[in-house]
């Protein structure tokens, strides 16, 4: 193999360890049929939210996943895939979910998010969600709901044996 293409690989898979490295989630996605400049659309969209999208070979994407611990989307990289990652959990998700609503040429195949694997249909309802830090305040509001209530129901009762 002549050794211009193969440093040019070897650069690609450490630019794509190096994403995986800081990542919080990385998705992995099929894209049949989408243009250019679609594509271009989605990717400025992540930036935004701290995301990238790399479309490298699987044989690249593959040494990259596998050096740094991400194997579990190894067998997902069949056909045309990208690896989209952000350093944020769940920044990237409603981008991608609101995209692939719209153009149904692209696939969420899976993800790994905070180490957990994800199938598609997990990583899209968890882009509903929101951030992490909506979904903890959402689960805090949860939470002070019945702790208000009773606090009111026994002031009631204090007030009333007065």
């Amino acid at each position: 193999m002549n050794q211009a293409i193969l440093n040019e690989k070897k650069a690609q898979v450490e630019r794509l360890n190096s994403e995986l490295k800081n990542a919080k989630c990385a998705v992995i996605v099929t894209y049949h049929n989408l243009s250019v400049s679609k594509i271009n659309k989605l990717r400025a969209n992540l930036k935004k939210n701290n995301g990238k999208m790399e479309v490298a070979k699987n044989t690249l994407i593959k040494r990259a996943l596998e050096a740094e611990h991400f194997e579990k989307l190894e067998s997902l990289l069949q056909g045309p895939n990208a690896l989209l990652t952000s350093e944020d959990a769940t920044s990237i998700l409603p981008t991608l979910a609101d995209f692939v609503s719209k153009n149904k040429e692209m696939e969420v195949k899976g993800a790994i998010i905070e180490g957990t694997f994800c199938d598609a249909e997990r990583a899209i309802s968890l882009a509903h969600v929101g951030s992490k830090e909506n979904a903890l305040s959402m689960l805090l509001s949860a939470l002070q709901t019945p702790v208000r209530s009773f606090a009111i129901a026994c002031k009631a009762v204090a007030e009333s044996r007065n």
